[in-house]
């Protein structure tokens, strides 16, 4: 995947994105923030990181989640996907969109193509770092939007 052909995939997208947001912006009622202040047990901030990520598709069968000092998807295989998101008691946000985007790659890897007749070709493997790094923008950005005033203008 090439820089090139990335700005042109953005670019469609875009097309149709940036309207899309300007419409939402003009005609929408930014959702209460409220909720997010507080603080926030650990345990409980785990226990809904992984109800999301179950949520979004993540098999516990074939990965794990966890806590570290930083939030990352790494693992042997796709049968083999571990993901990892922190906590800060006085932040919700950030366990909860590291884990929405780290599932986002664990989506990516659990969902490549295992069938045995292309083991080892480019086919069951990943494409590339950018749509890697799509898959759980996609889903930290777009689909949850923690933290971000996608309303205002």
């Amino acid at each position: 995947m090439t820089y090139a052909r990335l700005d042109q995939i953005f670019a469609e997208v875009r097309k149709d994105l940036v309207p899309l947001i300007a419409d939402l912006r003009s005609k929408g009622t930014a959702p209460s923030e409220t909720w997010l202040n507080g603080i926030w047990a650990v345990e409980q901030q785990a226990a809904l990181c992984k109800e999301v990520a179950l949520a979004l598709g993540f098999d516990t069968n074939i990965g794990r989640l966890d806590v570290s000092v930083h939030p990352f998807t790494g693992g042997s295989h796709p049968t083999d996907v571990r993901m990892t998101t922190r906590f800060k008691e006085h932040d919700l946000t950030e366990g909860l969109t590291g884990a929405i985007h780290e599932t986002g790659h664990a989506l990516y890897e659990q969902g490549r193509n295992l069938d045995p007749a292309w083991e080892g070709l480019p086919v069951g493997n990943s494409l590339s770092m950018g749509i890697h790094e799509s898959q759980s923008l996609f889903w930290e950005r777009m689909v949850s939007n923690l933290g971000r005033d996608l309303y205002s203008s």
